[in-house]
């Protein structure tokens, strides 16, 4: 664990008004009744029931969220596959429904593993699938005795569905299907619980028939072992990689080599092959394949809205809380900080995006409330029952040409909706300030892990299309005199019918006038379109961009028009005061009013509304509602019920405790600061502590295993628990809460360890390794795989066998049952040992390899290599130098990296395979790929400085430095020095050695010796360096210079020195010399 805070820290407060008193008193200045709001959008029963799987998620250790923000991808996906597998569990146990397990999740706030079989693969096999399909696939998979995801997207496909490369042959033979992959592009790509949870996934594959294809159609296939969790043969799966954010999700490739399938798993609900003929069943209506993607699209619209409100709550209260500068017009005697979320323009960036998350709430309830009503119309409507119905496609049930409307309304709220709260998310980040970047913040995280939204289930631009084309469909109807009676024909009817008389739209008194200026637009802009097309005939891609903003315009609209109706609903009168229903009428008019201005010239062409109504709304209403709304802020965000276990925030606690909460997750919850640097360059040694009390030392599990055991006395048959109840116990207790190596001992029974660990593998959550002392004993496979830990078995001789590098640096193991002390020295005993890990294992491999001059010395004597080399040691870079002659620079070098050029330095970065040339070349990598410590490459002073360095010091240099150094040379290497430098110079090198020549040189540059030695002084009162305390780049061109000289010949090295500009900065880079061989 980090070491704990002093007292004297703990005993340090915030200065001025802490921020509970100051959320205490927003909340105080605020009349609304955030109980009756909460209430009114999730009910009381809904609210209940969260607080009580709330509950439920704190007491089991495996959700706690302490360590969220510091763990790396691979230990997030072990975290959440374990609390996957413990919601699940916590599902059966209190036999919560669909909408409590979503509820569960929601609170947990990260994916997991099984993500995407618990909603598109569900999904997909409910609505697509046959009953006997249901029966064969999906009662199996509501049961978790498979593990789904749906395979769409592809390695070089995303949006364009009917692209996709993956193929499924009929072969009327066997009545199989064969998928394949005939290309690398039709890998299987970005899908979500494929890389390692899944078993079966739903492939969307090119259907082929006689050689016929038939467009994209979905196919159950097994694609891992349900007994090893192998992939099966022929298929080649795995995990992406890591991503922007969602890295507790397993995102997969898949690949297929003529994998045989049965026509059965081919899910034949709308369409499918007749088994019998080989002959392909079309769908009887192709909407009704809209009904998943419609399903799934409406969700997100409605997750859209709490998704915005989290980071909305979050950037409210901080900005409530947090103080910056005094108001340039307060009185004199006021003389505090003023509340940031007092700033207009903080306001002007918050409250939009607060009504923004009550416009999209609203919306997205009308969403679900609309695709429900369309699905029960449809199954009532239904001739004949799926209890009844004959194998083959769905026959067209009246009601479902509703659903091209919904895909068109499900298309645009989507793409506007997941990009409103994407981009709101941001806004929120960066209303926090500085502290909005810190992953304790809250924010950073949710959004990442957000992000993906604006892509899937229908790229955002992409989906704009499909929304076109309905809304010009829609009005070539409406003109035809042939359209349905639904809301886009009204809207079109009355555009046409006033179109020659214009609108009079009083956008700024009236609520109503409101919502009809947005239905105008979208008119206007439609038939704009459609002229566009139809008449002047443009491309279709000519016209892209106007699609975009028609399909914007339509999703305003509709969300402008689901507000209003929300709040004119006699249900809601009835839940609200008037005084909360008045607040809630501000943030409707905020919203529309706000997303009015931003598309304002399409408003004004329209004839919508009226420049001075434009300006108006900008200059006086919208900075009017502003103020309005500004002092209920704190509550509307409390209406929404966030409770800080689920928001996992420094800056959005409810309490205002934010500075105390973020010194505390930095200094105390930090395992960072449990680690002890070895900052020297001479030493090879990186960490001097790597963690501290039961996280290095395994003795600790050894006393508590022992505590909790009966030597075998019960044959086993209790053991198990006892096992599991001490792992329990270290979970909790204070003191070894932290520990992530598991000791076991010897006993008699030992296999039970494992067999416990086998039935109860989330108790060893955190563990990376088991170590045993038995000889005989062994683990089975199956165990190891569901317990996800690494064996290290302890021999007889103490020898340590280790499967993996997943040990501290050392460990204490002993094979005693006696509990140990709490010393950190270990005893002297034949039946204990000290395992050194690095000692079993070669050093810290190498990153770089430095290619560098060699010379009869066997050091570095280059200043162009000296720069980098510098670089190097003082980032701490583990490296090793290959020393190359002249003339075996070119074709060693060719041979490596097939350059067209060839140079010293030169390196090769192992970890990518990357060789590059050139020391301002590679000064560049090194600073931006092993960041810390910050090496400044630039200053104005360091440019200045080398400037005239080279044209002070390079003549000097020429004649003094360039004859001497081919004397350290070997006798093949000065050959090639010689001819090559003769050529250049157009003398021998040994005329350059003229004592006068050389002297007078010396002499001439020594002025501008004088003045650089001066520059180099410029901050002497800061550090020894250029810039100060710390060094930079062109220090390192100046030392790697003089160092040169020296290793050269010291007397010219002298000459130097003796220009106190130059000494300090060479005395200062010494520590960052002494690898130099």
């Amino acid at each position: 664990m980090p070491p704990q805070n002093p007292d004297w820290v703990k005993a340090l407060k915030p200065s001025g008004p802490q921020g509970s008193e100051l959320l205490a008193q927003e909340r105080a200045n605020s009349d609304i009744n955030v109980d009756q709001l909460s209430t009114f959008l999730f009910t009381k029963e809904v609210l209940e029931r969260n607080d009580k799987i709330l509950k439920i998620l704190q007491a089991d250790p495996v959700f706690d969220k302490e360590q969220n923000y510091f763990r790396g991808r691979t230990d997030r996906l072990e975290a959440a596959l374990a609390r996957g597998k413990a919601l699940r569990r916590l599902s059966v146990k209190h036999n919560w429904n669909e909408e409590e397990h979503h509820a569960a999740n929601d609170l947990i706030s990260e994916p997991t593993p099984y993500g995407l079989h618990a909603t598109m693969f569900l999904k997909t096999l409910e609505e697509q699938g046959t009953p006997a399909q249901h029966k064969l696939f999906l009662e199996r998979a509501r049961n978790y005795e498979i593990i789904g995801c749906y395979a769409q997207t592809e390695l070089g496909h995303g949006s364009n569905v009917r692209g996709l490369e993956t193929t499924a042959t009929w072969n009327h033979e066997d009545k199989t299907f064969t998928i394949h992959s005939p290309h690398l592009t039709a890998s299987k790509w970005w899908i979500g619980s494929l890389g390692k949870a899944a078993n079966h996934a739903v492939v969307v594959a090119q259907l082929i028939l006689n050689g016929k294809p038939y467009g994209p159609h979905p196919f159950v296939v097994p694609i891992r072992d349900m007994k090893t969790h192998e992939p099966l043969p022929d298929i080649h799966v795995g995990d992406i990689g890591p991503k922007f954010g969602y890295n507790t999700m397993d995102n997969g490739f898949l690949l297929f080599n003529n994998v045989k399938i049965p026509h059965v798993n081919m899910l034949n609900r709308f369409s499918g092959v007749d088994p019998e003929t080989g002959k392909y069943i079309r769908p009887s209506n192709p909407a009704l394949i809209y009904g998943t993607l419609t399903f799934i699209r409406s969700s997100i619209v409605f997750q859209s809205g709490s998704v915005l409100a989290r980071g909305v709550t979050i950037a409210t209260r901080y900005c409530a809380v947090r103080r910056q500068f005094q108001d340039r017009d307060a009185d004199a005697s006021e003389t505090g900080e003023n509340q940031v979320l007092n700033y207009t323009m903080v306001q002007h960036r918050l409250l939009p995006l607060l009504a923004s998350s009550y416009a999209l709430f609203f919306t997205g309830r009308a969403m679900i409330n609309l695709y429900n009503a369309n699905q029960k119309r449809m199954a009532q409507r239904r001739d004949a029952g799926d209890a009844n119905r004959k194998p083959g496609p769905e026959e067209l049930s009246p009601g479902s040409d509703h659903l091209a409307d919904l895909h068109a309304i499900s298309c645009s709220l989507k793409a506007f909706a997941s990009t409103t709260a994407a981009e709101g998310l941001e806004v929120c980040r960066r209303a926090c300030g500085g502290h909005g970047y810190s992953a304790f913040s809250g924010i950073g995280s949710w959004y990442a892990d957000y992000l993906p939204t604006v892509t899937w289930e229908g790229d955002n631009y992409m989906l704009t299309q499909q929304v076109a084309r309905y809304l010009l469909k829609s009005a070539r109807a409406v003109l035809a005199g042939k359209a349905p009676d639904n809301g886009i024909s009204r809207i079109f009817k009355e555009f046409i019918r006033r179109q020659d008389i214009g609108a009079a739209f009083d956008v700024l008194d009236s609520d109503q006038d409101l919502v009809d200026a947005f239905a105008w637009r979208v008119s206007f802009l439609t038939f704009e379109a459609l002229k566009h097309r139809d008449e002047e005939k443009q491309s279709w891609n000519s016209l892209l961009i106007d699609f975009w903003r028609l399909s914007t315009a339509y999703a305003q609209y509709q969300v402008v028009k689901n507000f209003h109706e929300a709040l004119q609903d006699e249900a809601t009168k009835k839940s609200l005061d008037p005084n909360t229903l008045a607040i809630m009428h501000k943030l409707f008019e905020l919203f529309a009013l706000h997303n009015l201005q931003s598309s304002a010239s399409e408003f004004f062409t329209s004839a919508a509304t009226t420049v001075r109504q434009i300006q108006l709304a900008r200059t006086k209403r919208t900075l009017s509602l502003l103020d309005e709304i500004r002092p209920h802020a704190v509550r509307l965000v409390d209406a929404w019920s966030f409770p800080d276990w689920q928001l996992d925030s420094a800056l959005g606690r409810y309490d205002g405790k934010v500075y105390e909460d973020l010194f505390h997750r930095a200094s105390e919850v930090n395992p960072v600061n449990d680690i002890v640097f070895d900052p020297y360059p001479e030493s090879d040694v990186l960490f001097r502590k790597n963690g501290s009390g039961p996280k290095a030392k395994l003795r600790w599990y050894n006393v508590l295993i022992y505590g909790f055991r009966n030597y075998g006395m019960s044959s086993g048959h209790y053991e198990s628990y006892d096992v599991i109840g001490a792992l329990r116990y270290i979970h909790k207790h204070k003191d070894t809460k932290d520990t992530i190596i598991s000791l076991l001992a010897r006993h008699m029974g030992g296999s039970i360890d494992f067999f416990a660990m086998g039935k109860h593998p989330y108790a060893l959550r955190d563990t990376r390794a088991v170590v045993f002392l038995s000889q005989h004993e062994q683990p089975s496979n199956v165990i190891l795989y569901h317990c996800s830990i690494t064996p290290i078995r302890l021999g007889r001789d103490d020898m340590a066998i280790l499967t993996g590098n997943l040990l501290p640096t050392s460990f204490y193991a002993t094979s005693s049952f006696r509990p140990q002390t709490k010393s950190s020295t270990p005893r002297s005993s034949t039946s204990s040992t000290w395992i050194n890990c690095s000692t079993m294992a070669t050093d810290r491999q190498p990153e770089i390899i430095l290619y560098d001059l060699a010379c009869i010395k066997n050091i570095c004597f280059s200043p162009v290599v000296w720069k980098i080399r510098l670089m190097l040691n003082y980032k701490c870079i583990p490296y090793k130098t290959i020393f190359l002659e002249f003339p075996d620079i070119e074709p060693k070098l060719k041979e490596l990296s097939g350059s067209a050029r060839y140079t010293v330095p030169t390196i090769h970065h192992v970890p990518t395979g990357k060789y590059i040339m050139d020391s301002p070349a590679i000064a560049e990598f090194l600073e931006s790929t092993y960041p810390n410590p910050p090496l400044p490459l630039s200053s104005e002073l360091g440019r200045k400085i080398e400037t005239r360095a080279r044209s002070a010091i390079g003549p000097a240099f020429r004649i003094s430095v360039t004859p001497r150094e081919n004397l350290i040379l070997s006798p093949r290497a000065q050959e090639y020095f010689r001819a090559k430098n003769e050529a250049r110079m157009g003398c021998k090198l040994e005329d350059l050695m003229d004592p006068e020549k050389e002297e007078k040189t010396w002499k001439a540059v020594a002025d501008k010796m004088s003045e650089l030695s001066d520059l180099m002084l410029t901050n002497k009162d800061k550090g020894p360096f250029l810039l100060g305390e710390k060094p930079s780049y062109t220090d390192f061109f100046i030392a790697a210079s003089l160092q040169s000289a020296r290793t050269i010949d010291e007397e010219i090295f002298q000459r130097c020195a003796a220009y106190p500009g130059f000494k300090a900065i060479y005395k200062a880079c010494i520590p960052w010399m002494e690898k130099k061989n």
